[in-house]
C-alpha cells in the first residue's frame, strides 16, 4: 500500500527478527536501526520520544505501568507495518491531547495551542496524524465493511489505532489486573479481538492481525489486582509550574 506522498505505508524495510515490543527508547532506536531506518529517521524518533517523555512525565496506566512504557510499546508495533517514520512519530504520541502534560504554562493551553505546539515540535505531518486520530469515531470506522472506501491517509489512522489496541490487549494478558475497560470503544460488540484481527487484515497490517489472534488463545494469569481504572499521573512540580516561576523561586531561596 503506498501513501498519497508516495512513501509505503503497510510495508517493513527490512523484517524484524523477533517478536519482542520495545519497551525504550534505545530499544525502539535499536529495532528501527534493525530494520534499516536512515539516520534522520532515527533522529526524528528520538526527537519524538524527548517530545513525549515530556508530556508523558508521571503518567502510569491503571496497571501501574509507565504510561512511557505504552506509548514506546504502541510506535514498536506499528514501526512492524510501516516505514512512514512521521506516522511512528504520530504514535508515539497519539495521546497528546487526552493525556499530554503541556508544561510551562500559567494556564492550561486550549486545543489550538496545543496543536501549535505540537507540530512546532514534531512537525505539521505528525500533528495532522494525532489529529485524525483524536478526533476520529472509533466504533464507526472500525468496521471491516467500509474500509476499502476509506482514503491511505484513514488508514494509515486506523493502523495507529490497532497497534494501540494491540499494545493495550498485550498488557492485559499480563499478571496485574485493573479495573479498566479492556478494548474500549468496542468492548461492547461480540468478539472484538477477531473484528481486530479483520481490521488490520483490511489495511495490511498482517502481523498485527496474527498477534491479536495468538493473544486471544493465550490465557490471562493473573496474580495481583490494583483498583486503578483509568491512565493517571503523579506529576512533578517542575512541569506544573511555568519557567519564569520556577526561577522566582530559586531567587527567593537562594538570592
Amino acid at each position: 500500500m503506498i501513501s498519497e506522498t508516495g512513501k509505503p505505508i503497510h510495508e517493513n524495510r527490512t523484517k524484524v527478527r523477533d517478536s519482542s515490543i520495545a519497551q525504550t527508547n534505545i530499544q525502539l532506536i535499536e529495532q528501527l536501526q534493525n530494520q534499516n531506518f536512515l539516520q534522520e529517521d532515527l533522529e526524528k524518533i528520538s526527537d519524538a520520544c524527548d517530545f513525549m517523555g515530556e508530556l508523558a512525565a508521571g503518567g502510569y496506566r491503571a496497571t501501574g505501568r509507565p504510561f512511557y512504557n505504552h506509548l514506546i510499546g504502541a510506535a514498536s508495533i506499528i514501526a512492524r507495518e510501516t516505514s512512514d517514520i512521521s506516522l511512528i512519530c504520530a504514535e508515539l504520541l497519539h495521546s497528546s491531547y487526552d493525556f499530554g502534560r503541556f508544561a510551562r504554562w500559567i494556564f492550561p493551553p486550549t486545543f489550538a495551542q496545543k496543536r501549535k505546539v505540537i507540530a512546532r515540535r514534531a512537525g505539521p505531518e505528525v500533528e495532522r496524524y494525532i489529529y485524525l486520530y483524536h478526533e476520529a469515531n472509533w466504533p464507526q470506522v472500525l468496521s471491516p465493511e467500509n474500509i476499502e472506501e476509506y482514503s491511505p491517509e484513514k488508514k494509515s489512522v486506523i493502523l495507529m489505532r490497532v497497534a494501540d489496541m494491540l499494545e493495550d490487549f498485550i498488557e492485559d494478558k499480563g499478571p496485574i489486573r485493573a479495573n479498566k475497560i479492556s478494548l474500549w470503544p468496542l468492548n461492547d460488540i461480540a468478539n472484538p479481538v477477531e473484528l481486530l484481527a479483520r481490521v488490520s487484515e483490511k489495511i495490511g497490517a498482517r502481523w498485527i492481525a496474527e498477534q491479536y489472534r495468538q493473544l486471544s488463545q493465550k490465557p490471562a494469569r493473573k496474580i495481583l489486582q490494583r483498583s486503578n481504572s483509568i491512565t493517571y499521573f503523579i506529576t512533578p512540580w517542575k512541569f506544573k509550574i511555568p519557567a519564569f516561576l520556577r526561577s522566582f523561586v530559586r531567587w527567593i531561596r537562594h538570592g
